[in-house]
């Protein structure tokens, strides 16, 4: 464990994007509901982020292929602002509403990659600006 290197378990301190749930019915575009006994894609911290996005996406796209009514979404936040903006920010209150709650109860949490001192706010921002931290990067007083 290095300095400036959150000491809990990578399973903790990654936020994994968990499958979601296919409800039938379901409305595509919209927030779905997270299945709590799924698995997790977990990040790791370290090396470049593009190889690791494309390793969780095609980790998204084997969910999807799976015969176990799971799957896994992406959900564009600015669909229909320009179009239906009155639909759009209701539609968004609503799935945002959502995503906070759920981030209320512990359902999800957020991705840190690396935890630093505020006395080491010039490495924090370096890791920052590297582009290998998958996650934030928090100062702690």
């Amino acid at each position: 464990m290095g300095r400036g290197r959150d000491p809990r378990p990578a399973a903790v301190r990654t936020l994994a994007v968990a499958r979601a749930a296919h409800r039938p019915g379901g409305h595509p575009g919209h927030v779905p509901a997270l299945d709590a006994g799924a698995r997790q894609a977990l990040l790791k911290d370290t090396g470049p982020m593009i190889p690791a996005f494309f390793a969780l996406v095609a980790r998204l796209a084997w969910w999807d292929l799976l015969p176990n009514r799971h799957g896994a979404s992406f959900y564009n936040v600015w669909a229909g602002h320009l179009t239906r903006p009155r639909r759009f920010r209701t539609r968004l209150r609503a799935d945002l509403t959502a995503v906070l709650q759920l981030l209320a109860d512990g359902t999800l949490t957020a991705q840190v990659a690396a935890c630093f001192p505020l006395t080491e706010a010039a490495q924090a921002m370096q890791r920052a600006e590297s582009h290998t931290a998958l996650g934030k990067v928090v100062l702690r007083p």
